[in-house]
Parts: C-alpha cells; structure tokens; sequence
C-alpha cells in the first residue's frame, strides 16, 4: 500500500516543515513547477498547525532551508525534472 502524501507548491511553508518535522521533502515537477512532497503523519499535521499559528522559528535555520530548497527547484526545472527520491 502506497504511504499518502502531502503536496505543496509552498516553498516557505515546505521549508517550516522540514526545520519542524526534520525531514527534508521529495519533489516532483509538473508542468515544469517543482512540487514538494512530505509523507502524511501527524508529525506533518502537527508542523501545518504550527506554521499556521506563527509559530517561531529560528530565522538562519528557516533561510538557509529556503535557499536550498529554491536551489533544488530551479535545478529542477532547469533539467526537465522527474521525481526524485532523497531516502
């Protein structure tokens, strides 16, 4: 059985979720647009609430998380994408 996934075009919201679940997401390009991907867990629930809530976050962490994920998106869409599989 597929695990879900959660998907979001969000590059600042990908990134509270990866300094507040400590997971870095998959990505996906469609139409030439890199989409991240997180698993659906409680801990993803958890972290969507929290941002939603402003919660704090350590601003170095919070950028340097945002510029690498902007640099995997437009390498990305550079190349053409395809899924891409960080485990």
């Amino acid at each position: 059985m597929k695990e879900k996934q959660f998907v979001t075009a969000d590059i600042y919201l990908a990134s509270a979720i990866s300094i507040l679940t400590k997971t870095y997401p998959d990505f996906i390009v469609k139409n030439e647009k890199t989409l991240f991907v997180f698993l659906q867990n409680e801990n993803l629930f958890r972290a969507i609430s929290e941002y939603n809530n402003d919660v704090p976050l350590c601003i170095s962490q919070y950028v340097e998380i945002l510029k690498k994920l902007k640099v995997e998106m437009l390498t990305r869409k550079r190349h053409g994408g395809a899924w891409i599989n960080r485990q």
